[in-house]
């Protein structure tokens, strides 16, 4: 942490002066702001990105901040009536109508949410969220599913993701051990970390959070609902 912080205070004097004192968020509880300081300061210039359960182009998005400044990356939307919004104001991103693999299958049931937001893989999530009353599950649709190393090879030639964000309503734990993310170690990474409940005050996935350090990342903020890690061996 003190490497990271001496980062940011030797950035330019004009750089630091060149940022507005209010900036403009898109994500639920300013995620992306966040992010896209810390990659400036990892000097990530032109960030590629792969925003898992990306759900709508701009709306509590974590990416699009990233995708205005010109970034560009992977949205994965699986529910099939929100992915034409993406090619609509994404058009230079890649939009995949699908869901990222967290487990042997190859595909599996979308459970579809009154608000789409908490849509699911998981169907011990869905019927946690609509046991509460306020919302409910409308819907089942059968969506295929890829890894992100298949999404790798498909749609980053480079081989390099400097962020993934993911959140999938109670399987971020699952995609990120079956995906081997200590293998594809993105620079940054944002993941949600709290379980959903009525009055916000939910239960952390420590399990998650101790997985990610373990393997050498290092939590650079929590803003409740999500947590923000870093890859240590950068700092």
């Amino acid at each position: 942490m003190k490497t990271l912080l001496k980062k940011i205070f030797q950035q330019p004097a004009a750089q630091q002066l060149a940022m507005p004192a209010f900036r403009k968020s898109y994500a639920q509880h300013g995620e992306d702001l966040l992010v896209e300081h810390l990659l400036r300061v990892l000097q990530v210039e032109r960030p590629f990105f792969i925003d898992v359960g990306a759900h709508h182009p701009y709306l509590l998005s974590n990416t699009y901040l990233l995708y205005e400044q010109g970034a560009r990356g992977v949205n994965v939307e699986p529910d099939p009536s929100l992915i034409a919004a993406f090619r609509q104001y994404r058009p230079l991103d890649t939009n995949l109508p699908c869901g990222v693999r967290f487990d042997e299958r190859t595909a599996s049931t979308l459970y579809i949410m009154s608000s789409p937001v908490l849509n699911t893989f998981s169907r011990q999530e869905a019927e946690h969220v609509a046991a509460f009353g306020t919302y409910s599950i409308t819907g089942e649709v059968q969506v295929p599913l890829l890894s992100l190393a298949d999404i790798m090879a498909a749609h980053c030639p480079s081989g390099v993701v400097d962020f993934i964000s993911i959140d999938v309503e109670g399987l971020d734990w699952e995609i990120i051990q079956y995906n081997q993310l200590d293998a594809i170690r993105p620079k940054v990474l944002c993941v949600e970390t709290m379980r959903y409940t009525e009055s916000g005050i939910g239960q952390k996935n420590t399990n998650l959070i101790q997985y990610l350090t373990s393997i050498d990342y290092q939590v650079h903020a929590d803003t409740g609902l999500n947590t923000i890690f870093v890859d240590s061996k950068l700092l």
